[in-house]
């Protein structure tokens, strides 16, 4: 069925309607008293039947024209709500993101940066996975995830990659333990040690168990608990020494009276970087994400 009619034709009918005449009802569309006179007969030859009645003191609806008067007001209020809902892809990114990142970013730099991303953009949500860095890219790569943070000890050459932040991992001992004094020491020399580990689901514990594969090892983990906090007090309370992030490492340093150590390994530098699939394919909430993890590094530096 072919419409003849528009959202104008409605909206000029609403004005005569509440205006009672011709001639208010021009002034209060804004055109001349021929064009709403003109824009009505259109309305009726639309719908076939009269609308109004004409006499000399204005214009009554017929009971079509209050059938009608009800279905415009309703169409031309959807009409806005529609029109305000669609433009808010403009001034304000909706949606849903997600963002798979290793322990290190997950743990001690995303709290901050997410809550200030969720703070600013209400109407996007996030889901955040932690995965080890490998499994990031894959995600990213697979269009399992929109944005992945990783430690490129491998090459992306397929993926878009930018600076996140640098976080070198750094081993933690108690202030008893016979390392105090040292500076640095080789993960080989850690793997002789009983350690405090994340817990076996965690990213950074199948980071350090390849590692330790890698030179022929095996992680002797006493024990594994959630959080770097916790691994810290283990570790001060001489249950083992550890491994994490040295952002964490001298957040957690006075208050939990441990030493920090730097590995002098090359892979414990730990460089972390964002990556997508395609920065020029980004969705609008994707690319609102991407820019606040950039300026937290930004700001970070």
């Amino acid at each position: 069925m072919t419409i003849r009619w528009t959202l104008d034709d409605l909206r000029i009918f609403c004005a005569l309607a509440e205006a009672g005449t011709m001639t208010a009802a021009a002034e209060q569309v804004s055109l001349s008293l021929p064009t709403v006179s003109a824009r009505l007969r259109s309305l009726e030859d639309a719908f076939g039947t009269a609308l109004c009645l004409r006499t000399q003191k204005g214009v009554t609806l017929t009971a079509a024209g209050q059938r009608l008067l009800g279905h415009a007001r309703d169409l031309l209020e959807k009409a806005a709500r529609t029109n305000e809902d669609v433009s808010d892809f403009a001034r304000a990114p909706r949606g849903h993101v997600r963002l798979a990142a290793n322990t290190t970013a997950v743990s001690e730099h995303l709290p901050e940066l997410m809550a200030r991303f969720l703070a600013s953009y209400p109407k996007i949500d996030v889901a955040l996975v932690e995965a080890t860095s490998a499994e990031v890219v894959k995600q990213v790569r697979e269009g399992q995830a929109d944005i992945g943070i990783y430690s490129p000890n491998f090459a992306v050459p397929d993926l878009a990659t930018f600076p996140f932040c640098d976080d070198e991992l750094v081993l933690i001992v108690s202030v008893r333990h016979r390392w105090k004094k040292q500076t640095e020491i080789a993960y080989d020399e850690v793997l002789q040690e009983d350690q405090v580990c994340p817990q076996r689901t965690a990213a950074l514990f199948h980071f350090l168990s390849d590692r330790a594969r890698e030179a022929g090892r095996k992680l002797r983990s006493r024990i594994h608990v959630a959080g770097f906090d916790a691994i810290a007090r283990m570790v001060a309370q001489g249950v083992g020494i550890a491994v994490i992030p040295g952002s964490a490492a001298r957040r957690l340093q006075t208050l939990h009276n441990v030493r920090v150590l730097t590995l002098t390994d090359k892979w414990a530098e730990n460089q972390l970087l964002l990556c997508v699939r395609d920065a020029d394919e980004l969705s609008p909430a994707t690319t609102a994400l991407l820019q606040i993890l950039q300026q937290g590094v930004l700001q970070s530096s």
